[in-house]
């Protein structure tokens, strides 16, 4: 009878903990929350493409938007400036808003043409607009860039003004600089380099989405000019540099500083009382030359005195008849070096 009740008592023990076990598993559950099923990879939605996907543009009440795409020839957005005429007429159109490429602008419903700054400018026409709506106008990649490389007489990047011009004629586009790059419209344009004396690239092509390189490499050398007075000291004066072949005024400075100038034979003229000059000096490219003038002072006279006598003297003979190479005038000049 004791181990009957000792059965019976080891049984009721088991059966508590299993009921026990069985109640605890049944509120865990309930604390869980069910599994879900694995997404594969690619089902995977990306990130920002449900809001992309849900995003709605909203308007005020009774207009449309447009947005001008424009990029660059780095493929990366371009910040220009656009402006948006309504049509009126045929014959007429209102300027109705002025906004930002790759910027939503609101405006009215209708059918407008839009200007674009540019180099140059671009005018694109008949665009509509309609109401709650978004109207995208992509403009691609409509410019290319354009980089003149440059190097001065020490081998060094050169700052030389850059002017752009419409083909064959004088209307100037834009400026910019030597070494630096620039976006510009695709098209055909004549280039002036501002050098001494002037570069002038013909009928250059500018491609839309393409870099358009002139690479000039050195293309000058340096002169220097000294003026030393009887002690050999060495006195400032202006100097003027004209091409031999031409007679034309390339370049004006003073005495002492290195001018850059074209690969070339030029004359040097020095404003002293008298006047002096060298020809066939000649410039090569990479090379420095040294040009040295001696110069007379009287006991009251000076280079500014006599820079303002020269000019004085010249004016008087040009009224009279007389030319400057007049030959009572004689000039002591010492011969140029030029060195690498």
């Amino acid at each position: 009878m004791v181990k009957k009740k000792e059965l019976m008592i080891v049984a009721s023990v088991l059966v508590f903990i299993l009921g026990a076990v069985v109640v605890a598993g049944m509120f865990s559950a309930k604390r869980l929350p069910a599994r879900q099923p694995a997404i594969k990879s690619k089902d995977a939605p990306k990130p920002g493409a449900a809001l992309k996907a849900t995003a709605k543009r909203t308007f005020s009440k009774g207009m449309g938007g447009l947005t001008v795409r424009l990029k660059g020839a780095d493929d990366k957005e371009i910040l220009s400036r656009v402006r948006a005429f309504k049509s009126i007429d045929t014959g007429s159109a209102a300027l109705m808003a002025v906004f930002t490429s790759n910027r939503m602008q609101e405006l009215p419903p209708g059918n407008y043409d839009i200007e674009v700054d540019g180099v140059p400018q671009k005018i694109y026409k008949n665009i509509t607009v309609s109401k709650d709506k978004e109207t995208i106008k992509d403009l691609g990649r409509p410019s290319g860039s354009f980089l003149i490389k440059a190097l001065n007489s020490k081998n060094k990047e050169a700052n030389y003004p850059i002017r752009i011009f419409y083909p064959k004629s004088n209307f100037l586009i834009t400026t910019s600089m030597a070494n630096r790059p620039l976006e510009i419209m695709a098209g055909v344009y004549d280039i002036e380099i501002g050098s001494s004396p002037k570069i002038v690239e013909e009928g250059v092509r500018i491609e839309q989405g393409k870099v358009k390189v002139l690479d000039m490499g050195v293309i000058t050398g340096a002169l220097l000019v000294k003026a030393l007075d009887e002690g050999g000291k060495e006195r400032r004066y202006t100097i003027r540099v004209k091409r031999q072949d031409k007679g034309d005024v390339v370049a004006t400075g003073v005495t002492g500083r290195p001018i850059e100038l074209l690969a070339g034979t030029y004359v040097v003229e020095l404003v002293a009382m008298p006047a002096q000059s060298k020809k066939d000096i000649k410039i090569e490219k990479g090379a420095e030359t040294t040009l040295d003038f001696e110069v007379r002072l009287g006991p009251a006279t000076t280079p500014a005195k006599a820079a303002a006598a020269t000019t004085s003297s010249a004016a008087t003979k040009a009224a009279s008849g007389v030319t400057a190479a007049s030959p009572d005038i004689k000039a002591e000049v010492a011969p140029a070096t030029s060195k690498k």
